[in-house]
């Protein structure tokens, strides 16, 4: 009896120990798993490579002013920052791009954010009624306005990407 109450108590010890190494394998692959995806969402570099071109993103800081854009760009009270990025080519150009809401209508955003554009020496490419998208140049640098409007009701979109050539 004795016998059978040791080599059930064995038993019992392995099982134990069996399933304390398959929770540590769990627990590590957990880990392992939350570290490289704590780790992509920490390195705002990502590389673009295909061929002759070859580009480097880098994500900013919602609240950081773009290289190129002017630090007076009309922002209004709720607007959201939703994406805040610059690209830097290999062959010398950079892209800085600031993606936002705004409570504005899509018409009264196309407004503001050309004729601020405008009072900044900016040229619109085409004249006549306003439409998104808005291009403008100044110099060598050209400048995308796009306002648009998921639904009714929905915030207004812009996205305002300013390219410049580095050369």
């Amino acid at each position: 009896m004795e016998n059978q109450s040791t080599s059930n108590s064995s038993i019992g010890k392995k099982i134990f120990a069996i399933l304390l190494v398959i929770a540590i394998i769990i627990v590590g692959a957990t880990l392992y798993v939350y570290s490289q995806q704590t780790k992509d969402q920490t390195d705002p570099i990502t590389e673009i490579n295909s061929g002759e071109f070859s580009a480097e993103v880098r994500e900013l800081g919602l609240a950081e002013t773009l290289s190129g854009f002017p630090a007076d760009l009309p922002m209004q009270t709720g607007n959201q920052v939703l994406k805040n990025y610059e690209a830097e080519s290999n062959d010398g150009r950079l892209q800085s791009t600031k993606r936002f809401t705004t409570s504005l209508t899509v018409a009264q955003a196309l407004q503001t954010y050309t004729n601020f554009f405008v009072s900044k020496d900016w040229v619109r490419n085409v004249e006549g009624a306003l439409q998104s998208p808005v291009l403008m140049r100044r110099g060598e640098n050209t400048l995308i306005i796009s306002v648009s409007q998921e639904s009714t009701g929905a915030d207004t979109i812009v996205e305002i990407t300013l390219t410049q050539n580095q050369n």
